[in-house]
This record gives C-alpha cells, structure tokens and sequence, in this order.
C-alpha cells in the first residue's frame, strides 16, 4: 500500500528547533511558537517602515507653528501646511478660535487683544511673524486696497503711490510701506504722521 507525499517526514520549529511531523504549510511545533513566530515578523515588518514624526500638539509652545509650515525660500514666507479655512483660505488651526498665522503672532510677539494681524507679504498661509503686523479693520481695509492699487499700477506701468517717498519725523523713507515697516505702524498712523510733517513745514 502506497504512501501519501510527506508522511512521516519532521521539520524542525522555526521558533525553538524542536522536531515536529511536517503538516502542510506549518513551521511551527506549537500554537505558542507560532503566535511568537507571527509577532516577530511583524515587528520587523513596522521596523522597516518609514518613522512617522509625531506633531507638537501645545497650541502654547513654538514647535506648534514650525512643525506644521514649510519655508518658501525665495519669499522667507512660513507657509502652513495643514487645513485651511475654505471661508477666508488663512491656515486653520485644529480646536482653535484663531487663524494659523494669528497664533504664530502672539507666540513670537504677545497678546493682541482685539486688533488684527496683516500679512505684510500678503501670503495667506504664511506664519512668519516677521511678515505679520498688528493693525486694525481700516489698517486691514487699506492693505486689500493696496494690493489692487499696486496691480492696477503694474499694469499701467506708472508708479504706485505706495512706493513714493515720505519724509516721517523729520526722517526720510523710500516709500509709505518702507515707513510702515520701519515705525512698525499701519495707514492711519502713518498718514497722520505724514500729515503732522506737512503741517510743522507750512
């Protein structure tokens, strides 16, 4: 009488090299060796993934901001990479009542209270403070104006009135937003600061 393929043949345990009968596909002697078998080889399968970094998630800390942005190299712009608001397109802060770039300033800069926080770089998504300007809604108002206006004017191709010299306490200045930046001031100081200027040179 014949015998099957295999029968009487013994393998030794992947596991513990013990002598086991060979029975089918198994490697193992024991249901203990081949749950232990399985687990090793998953932990060398999770070794060899990429590490997944994990986020800093203080909305209090720094890390919050610089682990979640990409520097444009060419602008200096902290560009956000997570969420945005689909509203307004300013980065989203998960959990949050502030915008990314709102959070950004009062971590490098302090409180704001009720004032607002402009992008002197008008970039949306970007959270470098040093491109962020604390202002109010008429500040905020005249910098979506200038934007158009410096548009407008490039496709004119005349001059910007933005881009004029300003004389501001007696020192002069390349241009109203080289004056802005300089006196860390936004239009409605600036212009009465021009204004005084003109008034004492009368």
């Amino acid at each position: 009488m014949g015998t099957k393929s295999g029968e009487g043949k013994r393998l030794h345990c992947v596991r513990c090299s013990q002598e086991f009968p060979a029975r089918g596909r198994q490697v193992t002697c024991s249901v203990t060796c081949s749950e232990l078998h399985k687990a090793a080889k998953r932990a060398i399968r999770l070794a060899s993934l990429p590490v997944k970094v994990k986020l800093c998630t203080d909305k209090s800390d720094k890390a919050y901001i610089l682990d979640r942005i990409v520097v444009n190299e060419d602008t200096g712009c902290w560009e956000w990479q997570k969420s945005l608001r689909p509203q307004t397109g300013y980065g989203q802060v998960g959990g949050y009542p502030h915008t990314a770039h709102r959070l950004s300033y009062m971590l490098w800069k302090g409180e704001l209270g009720d004032l607002l926080v402009r992008h002197q770089c008008h970039n949306k998504i970007c959270c470098n403070p040093e491109h962020l300007l604390e202002g109010d809604s008429f500040d905020n108002y005249h910098d979506s104006v200038e934007v158009h206006r410096e548009a407008a004017a490039k496709l004119r191709g005349v001059p910007s009135l933005n881009r004029i010299a300003v004389v501001v306490n007696g020192v002069a200045y390349a241009s109203k937003v080289e004056a802005m930046k300089e006196l860390g001031v936004g239009h409605r100081t600036l212009a009465k600061l021009i204004e005084s200027e003109l008034r004492q040179a009368a």
